[in-house]
């Protein structure tokens, strides 16, 4: 109801999750809630697709969608350009100067100047680091593209094996699904996504500033993990996700966001979902923290392929 108290926990690291209504707290003056039929901002038409959990704004150009795309986009596990925030971002829309992700990198000192608490040295500040995000590597980019069921880790290991957009926007759900961690409704998503003109004008606009579309390839080191898939689920004790996935690929493994029967083992923390269901009932092993830490110390030597 509108106006209920809830009870509501963290589950796994970061989901909040309703465990119950204090009912004692109700004055009667609450209401049912009902999914709006029209977007609250533009007034387009809302749809909740068949299996999906969303309800969602069917206009692209929404300026609400337009303004969240850009932050997600800009946001530190993307292009991370520092200064792209809330109100900056807000004015810039509602002024029409930025109607897409690749907007940005069109911007000048002058466009900024006529923002609100904006100064020369900000404005500068905020130029210089739209500059820097132009070579932050195409799985940064892909992830910040905002492409349902596409994050960081599978946008990582897609960039990895296909190497630059092009390769990318050609590929088929089938080759796509080769990828680790990427299943069927990823891939059609993708798939889909690269179907859509706006979306082919939006990374031909990006090539046309100077963003880099491709995947420097690294030779993948050498160490325990080599050659091993890993899932992490859960909330660590002693390392956040983003330390934990970084010890992963540091000691030769790849991090992937679903178990598959590729997965070579989970590494299972407190409040594990169903990550952790998934694994058991495929057979994947599991690991504690304190497990996965020790196996840190074997050496390995093996590597990942790569598709092109």
């Amino acid at each position: 109801m509108v106006g209920d108290h809830v009870v509501v926990r963290k589950a796994g690291s970061v989901i909040p999750e309703v465990v119950k209504v204090i009912e004692s707290k109700r004055t009667g003056q609450e209401t049912p809630f009902v999914m709006p039929k029209h977007c609250p901002v533009c007034g387009a038409d809302t749809l909740r697709e068949e299996g999906s959990a969303f309800t969602r704004c069917t206009n692209a150009s929404c300026p609400a969608q337009v303004k969240e795309r850009i932050l997600h986009f800009a946001s530190r596990d993307n292009a991370n350009i520092d200064g792209i925030g809330d109100a900056l971002v807000g004015q810039l829309v509602d002024s029409g100067i930025v109607k897409s992700i690749a907007d940005l990198y069109f911007l000048t000192k002058e466009n900024l100047l006529k923002q609100e608490r904006m100064g020369d040295k900000l404005a500068t500040k905020i130029l210089s680091n739209i500059e820097s995000s132009k070579k932050a590597g195409l799985s940064r980019i892909l992830s910040g593209l905002g492409i349902m069921m596409v994050g960081k880790v599978s946008a990582r290991a897609i960039a990895a094996s296909f190497k630059n957009i092009d390769n990318l926007m050609g590929a088929s759900e089938d080759e796509l699904r080769i990828v680790e961690g990427v299943g069927e409704k990823v891939s059609h998503s993708i798939v889909v996504f690269f179907e859509q003109e706006q979306n082919r004008e939006l990374v031909e606009k990006l090539r046309k500033a100077g963003v880099v579309l491709s995947e420097e390839v690294k030779e993948q080191p050498a160490g325990p993990l080599a050659g091993q898939t890993v899932v992490l689920t859960g909330v660590l004790e002693s390392l956040t996700r983003g330390e934990a996935e970084k010890l992963v690929e540091d000691n030769g493994g790849k991090v992937s966001s679903s178990v598959s029967k590729k997965t070579s083992f989970v590494v299972a923390g407190a409040d594990a979902g169903s990550k952790l269901d998934k694994a058991r009932e495929l057979g994947v092993r599991v690991l504690t923290e304190k497990e996965f830490l020790e196996l840190l110390s074997q050496p390995s030597t093996r590597q990942t392929p790569s598709l092109f």
